[in-house]
């Protein structure tokens, strides 16, 4: 079995050493399991993932004289026994303790390795990679930094994050790096230009743009839609979409049925609006957009 911990070990216990103690920033919900009783066995799904029965239950789950049965054990190297508490007590995890105590996930995922449960330590693995809240280039530049035959006693980084699909388990905002890549003078503005939609069918580009004012003495911002089409692998240079879309009121924010052919936006500060901004409908007949409607109170 591969050492499925190796580098990213490091993930943890270099930036902060965790303990089983952590105390959350606000006042904990105490809750204590009932004694007497045999506790549940944990449910497991397909990938061998737990489910969590307190986390729609309990905020934060927390119980200190568990948490020194489970440092005693891990003490006397007992690490059955060790794992076998630690597998209880997470188990009782409410919704916070998955940020707060994402190192017990991380601790019981080797420790489910190191009794042979691979499966088991895949399903831990995922969970504390998808809730850390850390840095992971360190970990990158410290094993660059090591020498080979150093670099023989951990496993490679790619061979981890494909041990433990850690690609497919982490929901992130934020692209690789060399991802971003400007549209170029032609679409962008020294102003916002914001609020893209895309009709990859139609080949039709839309945004936003407070590139445009009105008004001499005292210029105001009016906010408008631009298009931009698809020729080739190249977008054309923005336009402004015609009257009746575009008006001396603003509008922005729209998006594009799957046929290119009605569109939806949001129209401000007009006389007819119901509120500040309405939404708005216009459909593509006969070579031009239909007067925007209103979609109503409802």
């Amino acid at each position: 079995m591969h050492r499925l911990s190796g580098l990213v070990l490091l993930l943890w216990f270099l930036a902060a050493p965790a303990t089983y103690a952590q105390q959350p920033t606000d006042k904990p919900l105490q809750v204590r399991p009932l004694t007497g009783k045999k506790a549940p066995q944990l449910r497991l799904r397909p990938d061998a993932t737990p489910s969590f029965p307190n986390i729609n239950r309990v905020a934060y789950y927390q119980d200190k004289k568990a948490l020194k049965e489970i440092q005693r054990a891990e003490k006397r190297k007992n690490w059955t026994q060790a794992r076998k508490l630690l597998e209880a007590y997470v188990h009782q995890f409410g919704i916070q303790n998955f940020t707060k105590d994402t190192p017990m996930l991380w601790r019981l995922a080797q420790l489910c390795e190191r009794t042979g449960d691979e499966a088991r330590a895949k399903a831990y693995y995922r969970l504390a990679l998808k809730h850390h809240r850390q840095d992971i280039t360190k970990i990158q530049l410290y094993y660059d930094s090591l020498e080979q035959k150093t670099q023989d006693l951990y496993v490679p980084l790619k061979t981890y994050y494909d041990i433990v699909e850690y690609r497919k388990n982490i929901v992130t905002f934020h692209p690789p790096k060399g991802v971003y890549t400007s549209m170029g003078d032609g679409i962008n503005s020294e102003v916002e230009d914001y609020g893209p939609t895309l009709n990859s069918e139609a080949g039709l580009f839309i945004f936003s743009s407070k590139r445009k004012t009105r008004g001499i003495t005292t210029p105001v911002v009016d906010e408008d839609l631009y298009t931009s089409r698809k020729e080739g692998d190249y977008w054309t240079d923005a336009e402004p979409l015609p009257k009746p879309i575009n008006s001396p009121y603003n509008e922005g924010s729209a998006c594009i049925t799957k046929d290119g052919r009605t569109i939806y936006f949001a129209r401000c500060e007009c006389p007819n609006c119901h509120g500040n901004c309405d939404l708005f409908q216009s459909t593509f007949q006969d070579g031009q957009w239909s007067v925007p409607k209103s979609l109503g109170p409802m």
